[in-house]
């Protein structure tokens, strides 16, 4: 198995952590078949999170200073509350993703529930700059870094 599932005493089951939406549900019913029993209803999915790394650590406040005075976009970060900065990002009408962007470079996109808004959810975060100026990069880091 790649990912985790967990069974609960109401008799419903979770899987976390596979790549796919397809082996999520082969993996459901792996765990049914070795418990003897069948699937009772359609898998459905709650919620889709993808993960990325820039694969450098990012000055989020300068980030944030220079994005919001642009006016590029607007989005949430204190850091008192929780070292991340956080954006919602409309996939389309009426459906939003959620990034949240922390200092040492890692992006988690939560939110979605079909594997397709992930993928225009990729593409809407693509309109933005393909690098990060260094004036967004923690002073140990010097280097442009691709998106």
């Amino acid at each position: 198995m790649e990912g985790k599932v967990s069974i609960f005493p109401s008799g419903k089951m979770i899987s976390i952590g596979t790549k796919s939406v397809d082996k999520a549900i082969k993996e459901l019913k792996f765990v049914a078949k070795t418990l003897n029993t069948s699937l009772k209803t359609t898998p459905k999915i709650q919620s889709i999170v993808a993960t990325a790394d820039l694969s450098a650590s990012i000055d989020l406040q300068s980030f944030l200073n220079q994005i919001q005075k642009e006016k590029q976009f607007h989005a949430i970060y204190e850091p008192e509350q929780f070292p991340e900065a956080i954006k919602k990002f409309e996939v389309v009408q009426g459906t939003t993703a959620t990034v949240l962007l922390f200092s040492s470079g890692k992006l988690v996109r939560v939110g979605l529930t079909r594997t397709p808004k992930t993928i225009l959810s990729r593409q809407t975060a693509s309109n933005r700059p393909r690098t990060l100026p260094t004036s967004w990069l923690n002073h140990t880091q010097a280097v442009r870094t691709p998106i």
